[in-house]
């Protein structure tokens, strides 16, 4: 479910796209196939994944396509900027503007970018509300205080603005912790642009290096009781956070 809300978000807020439930549902499980078969190896024998990864690919473009040329002709009378608008112009500026492959090709990357980890980190975040019933309880209050929660629970009718989500302390702190404990990428690589010294070890030009994010938030000695669940360490009142 923590997927499916996902891309549903990926496509109408991150792109802006206006897709009919009934083919969002169709496009949702094109993409699992998509993303089933990504790093499959590349061996294109019939029934392979490699080809249904493909195939998948080929499909989710003609949905894309569509979805694109519907946004490029809408585009009058809007008051916000998404990230596909914000890729098209930043084309313009540069005084290319991009093609129709150029524009599909983007717009799988970024739905690509935002599906699993955003996926992950929800996920996480459920299953830590589940279990600090105490923490879930202040973060429902405060969003009592800003009018997004009734008191019986429903969330309110209306459109969430940018400046009441920035006022939301606590769920920034609640969503901080969530990803200091459970990061949905462990790590990643880089290229050595300039020969370094680390720890008297040298690191040559060209080499590829690894950075792991979850074991410098295991170890990084800023944090006191890393594997205890505490949103309040990034509150106002603590330095946990600030410090390093």
């Amino acid at each position: 479910e923590a997927q499916k809300l996902t891309f549903r978000m990926a496509i109408r807020v991150l792109l802006g796209f206006s897709i009919p439930e009934e083919d969002l549902g169709h496009l949702f499980e094109v993409y699992q196939q998509f993303v089933e078969n990504v790093f499959s190896l590349p061996v294109g024998l019939p029934f392979s994944g490699y080809r249904r990864g493909i195939q998948a690919r080929q499909t989710l473009q003609k949905g894309l396509e569509k979805a694109i040329r519907e946004k490029l002709q809408c585009t009058q009378g809007k008051d916000y900027s998404d990230a596909l608008d914000i890729l098209i112009e930043s084309s313009k500026e540069h005084g290319k503007e991009m093609t129709m492959q150029e524009l599909k090709d983007g717009t799988l990357e970024l739905i690509f970018a935002a599906y699993a980890t955003t996926a992950s980190a929800s996920t996480s975040l459920i299953m830590q509300l589940l279990k600090h019933p105490a923490v879930l309880e202040k973060l429902r209050e405060e969003l009592r205080a800003h009018g997004i929660l009734h008191s019986g629970g429903c969330p309110c009718e209306g459109t969430l603005r940018l400046d009441t989500l920035s006022g939301l302390h606590y769920l920034d702190c609640v969503i901080k912790e969530v990803m200091r404990l459970f990061t949905p990428i462990s790590g990643g690589y880089r290229t050595v642009l300039q020969t370094f010294e680390l720890d008297g070890f040298q690191i040559p030009k060209g080499w590829s290096v690894m950075y792991s994010i979850r074991d410098t938030h295991d170890t990084a000695p800023v944090f006191k009781d890393v594997n205890v669940f505490d949103p309040d360490r990034f509150g106002q009142a603590r330095s946990e956070g600030k410090d390093g």
